[in-house]
């Protein structure tokens, strides 16, 4: 879910947004951000609950809670402190409503964009080994050309000593 997504969500919730512990501009104290909290939270699952929604879950099939905090704007924590009301509250209503299942739009979007990379990048990894290969295969024949040369060169070099030590032997010169 995009951030304008969840934006659109807190509208159409009225959820009340508290940035830096300012309400419409006031400072608010933590009793109100408290209650404040409740409040948006109450409104998400009356929301889930009028549309026959269960909690989102994560990849591993467990409840989103980062999610929920973004759309009914708290920090996470909120859902995990035991100490608070809306933690307490949460813990009863996913009981109640479930969670539902993890695969979602924007995971199969996420996933379709993924594969697209993926099969990107197996593209150009398949042209560069096609062109290894083809270098690889130009080097063997140079290693076959340069090796037959060494071994004409070889020959040439015993065919010259035997010719130095025949000359040496019998005084004479002898051209092959």
């Amino acid at each position: 879910m995009s951030s304008n997504d969840i934006r659109k969500l807190q509208d159409v919730l009225g959820i009340e947004l508290v940035i830096n512990n300012q309400l419409d501009g006031r400072r608010i104290s933590p009793n109100e951000k408290g209650e404040i909290n409740m409040r948006n939270y109450n409104k998400y699952v009356a929301w889930l609950k009028s549309n026959d929604l269960q909690f989102p879950s994560n990849r591993q099939g467990e409840v989103n809670r980062k999610r929920i905090s973004d759309i009914c704007n708290f920090g996470r924590d909120i859902l995990y402190k035991d100490t608070n009301a809306v933690a307490q509250q949460f813990d009863t209503d996913v009981k109640n409503i479930g969670v539902g299942a993890s695969v979602s739009k924007d995971a199969n979007e996420t996933l379709a964009a993924k594969e697209k990379a993926s099969s990107a990048t197996a593209s150009r990894l398949q042209t560069e080994l096609e062109a290894k290969t083809k270098e690889v295969e130009e080097l063997r024949k140079q290693i076959k050309d340069l090796k037959s040369r060494l071994r004409l060169a070889e020959i040439k070099g015993e065919e010259q000593q035997a010719s130095f030590d025949m000359m040496l032997e019998t005084g004479g010169r002898i051209f092959l």
